[in-house]
């Protein structure tokens, strides 16, 4: 039975227009990244999806957290995955100013209990503690709530075939050897879709008759326009930076056109407004 989730996913690609995906929710000001506060806001400026990070305490709590980034958000060097929940739970918080305020990091339980059942929670880089993770998914009846990611490896794809088969899980997917690999499991794994990353949209995962096919294979594809740095490159350079710096029509609308399922942002209110405004052209031009 298709559950909840897929349904909406599919009730949204028939309309035409990609589902929006909120990179650690959506920061800013007094907005902390990965915290309950940045999912809300996220919600508000009309994402569908957040996606979170999973970083687990030296007593095995699982928090909402990209590891690396403890300098940013505490605000000095230290390691969350050295420390205990208790000690965790003490430490304030960092804004974009660096100021100190009293906001705490959110753990992975009550992220799902608090959430409408209507918001889509994505978990991207989770599979460090997948022999965890995932029986802490099952045995808590958050399959149905959630999407796992994950690359594409036969490590990470035979932990998920035999703890968490029927989890929906969206494999993330750089060369052709991913998909080799992925091809190979496909009938013991629960595949919603691919998470595409590609250095030039010539690249052959970013090929319209790829796309194509993936749809015909029932499979959402996910693309993600946010820049996490100079370096490196997620969506050939169509990405958040040239669509809000340039022009929308050269970064997102090239995404669009291509047929991408869902779109990855850290400006999820402009790439709404933008869908909008091109449904709206679409109407007129009928």
């Amino acid at each position: 039975m298709v559950d909840q989730l897929v349904r909406r996913l599919r009730k949204k690609r028939k309309e035409g227009c990609p589902i929006i995906a909120a990179h650690r929710g959506t920061e800013g000001g007094n907005i902390i990244q990965n915290t309950m506060r940045s999912y809300k806001n996220a919600i508000v400026q009309h994402a569908e999806i957040i996606e979170t990070d999973i970083a687990k305490s030296k007593d095995d709590v699982f928090y909402m957290f990209h590891t690396g980034q403890e300098k940013k958000v505490f605000g000095f060097d230290c390691s969350i995955e050295s420390m205990t929940s208790a000690e965790i739970t003490r430490l304030k918080l960092r804004n974009s100013t660096f100021d100190l305020v009293d906001q705490r990091i959110t753990n992975f339980k009550d992220l799902v209990n608090e959430l409408s059942e209507e918001t889509i929670i994505t978990v991207d880089r989770s599979w460090f503690y997948w022999e965890q993770f995932l029986n802490y998914i099952v045995k808590n009846n958050f399959s149905n709530k959630v999407i796992v990611k994950a690359p594409a490896t036969s490590e990470i794809l035979e932990l998920l075939s035999k703890i968490a088969p029927t989890l929906n899980f969206m494999a993330i997917i750089k060369t052709q050897n991913c998909i080799d690999i992925l091809n190979k499991y496909k009938k013991r794994v629960n595949l919603l879709g691919l998470e595409i990353i590609f250095d030039d949209i010539t690249s052959p995962l970013a090929s319209k008759q790829f796309i194509k096919q993936c749809h015909n294979e029932n499979l959402f594809l996910w693309v993600n326009a946010l820049n996490v740095n100079d370096d490196t490159i997620l969506a050939g350079g169509l990405d958040d930076d040239t669509s809000v710096l340039v022009s929308k029509d050269k970064g997102w609308g090239k995404l669009i056109d291509r047929n991408f399922d869902i779109i990855q942002t850290d400006w999820p209110l402009l790439l709404s407004d933008y869908i909008k405004e091109r449904g709206e052209i679409n109407e007129k031009d009928i």
